[in-house]
């Protein structure tokens, strides 16, 4: 609905008891909009790219995807993002690899709300933004909801077509992540293993070459050889465990330096982590955008700081 090339400002209404301020927009921008196809896209996003559009509806079009998310290429102008921001994104690939998220028989669903394509069939069928109106990560739940309806679910990488910076200070992106990882992993025994991965395959190594280190430098003379042994051991592990992580980093663009920071930002990842597991069991609650929720209840509205029922017992708030 361009007028003269330009893109229309669209007024909404209030938001709705229980609904997300950005699930609201959405609906807003849908209604308003007459094409085949639906494409969202989040404001901080920088289109690098004048083909951004067109290249991305040739390649649903050749794949004949219903619904096709493409990943960001991500600024970190920080040292604290470009430590951090691999991990995070990282562990969240982990759980939903691309490849098994486009094999339309496997469940693993997954999409990135900065930027989707979809039919608008597609998006009528599985109840658009009202269906997960009160999400606030509702661009994995619009994917499960494709998958669940046997829709063609991809998502891809892009080339130089458009960049994002997620977050701008340590505090944002520990929220931030802390969000995402709540609403997109989403259940307590996926976020006990995802810290238990952590623990073990990451800190340990550390943990027990530097434990085997002071050993064996307050150890005998006999006792030192076989500290020094266990020191040479974990040194192996250490090793391979960075040389994995000079890989993960690669893949995100970053320095091969900034991997050197790994330890540091596993051991931050962690606690971020543990901050979403919380969420999960009901114990804190996140405002996002003004709104503030606690699970999948809306218990403070944005637009009018009206307050809404909530659970019994008090909840420590965590606001993004």
């Amino acid at each position: 609905n361009a007028a003269g090339g330009r893109l229309p400002v669209i007024a909404g209404d209030p938001l709705p008891d229980g609904c997300c301020g950005k699930n609201n927009a959405m609906r807003h921008g849908v209604a308003a909009s007459t094409g085949e196809y639906l494409c969202f896209v989040d404001a901080d996003c920088r289109q690098t790219s004048r083909r951004s559009l067109s290249t991305a509806m040739a390649h649903a079009l050749h794949y004949n995807t219903d619904f096709l998310s493409i990943f960001p290429q991500l600024e970190s102008p920080t040292v604290w993002e470009r430590i951090l921001q691999p991990v995070c994104a990282g562990l969240l690939f982990t759980w939903f690899p691309a490849n098994k998220v486009n094999k339309r028989h496997r469940k693993t669903a997954y999409a990135n709300g900065q930027f989707m394509l979809l039919r608008r069939s597609c998006y009528e069928t599985i109840g658009g933004h009202e269906r997960v109106r009160t999400q606030v990560n509702e661009d994995m739940h619009l994917a499960r909801l494709v998958k669940e309806h046997g829709l063609r679910l991809r998502v891809v990488e892009n080339e130089d077509l458009y960049v994002a910076r997620m977050y701008r200070a340590p505090r944002e992106l520990w929220r931030g992540w802390s969000r995402i990882f709540y609403g997109s992993i989403g259940s307590v025994w996926k976020l006990l293993l995802s810290m238990a991965s952590i623990l073990l395959l990451t800190l340990l190594p550390w943990v027990s070459l530097i434990v085997a280190v002071c050993a064996a430098a307050c150890s005998t003379t006999g006792q030192a050889d076989e500290w020094v042994k266990a020191i040479g051991a974990w040194a192996i592990v250490v090793v391979l465990m960075q040389l994995a992580a000079l890989r993960l980093y690669r893949i995100f663009r970053v320095g091969a330096v900034w991997s050197l920071g790994y330890p540091l930002a596993a051991l931050t990842t962690l606690g971020i982590l543990s901050s979403a597991l919380l969420k999960v069991l009901g114990l804190t609650a996140t405002t996002w955008r003004g709104t503030t929720y606690l699970g999948d209840q809306v218990v403070q509205q944005a637009s009018t700081g009206k307050a809404m029922p909530k659970a019994d017992g008090a909840a420590m708030e965590d606001t993004v």
